[in-house]
């Protein structure tokens, strides 16, 4: 059987290979490109399947949520970046607050 007309689950998808298409790498980009090279060293790929079957738990959940993190990988990363954040609102909260005019908004 043809591969375009087998089940999605037989098909097969050479993202990374040789039906990718690959624009020109820029060198500013060198930096992260190399960061993320590295961050991912030594992961495991992971089974479309079990990516599909969160997708439709998400779809069938009564109030599902608006955003979901997919796998194990992203959650630290996301972590981190919003300690990150709320510790910089922090400390500019006072000054944030100003801007209303208000002193019983500027004292919250």
């Amino acid at each position: 059987m043809p591969a375009h007309r087998k089940p999605a689950d037989e098909r097969v998808v050479d993202w990374n290979g040789s039906s990718a298409v690959w624009a020109e790498p820029l060198p500013p980009y060198e930096q992260f490109r190399s960061a993320r090279r590295t961050a991912t060293t030594g992961l495991k790929p992971i089974d479309p399947r079990a990516t599909a079957t969160a997708i439709l738990a998400l779809a069938d959940a009564a109030e599902p949520s608006l955003r979901l993190f997919l796998g194990t990988y992203p959650y630290p990363l996301a972590e981190k970046a919003y300690t990150q954040r709320l510790h910089t609102w922090r400390q500019w909260h006072q000054l944030a607050a100003s801007a209303d005019g208000s002193p019983s908004e500027t004292a919250r």
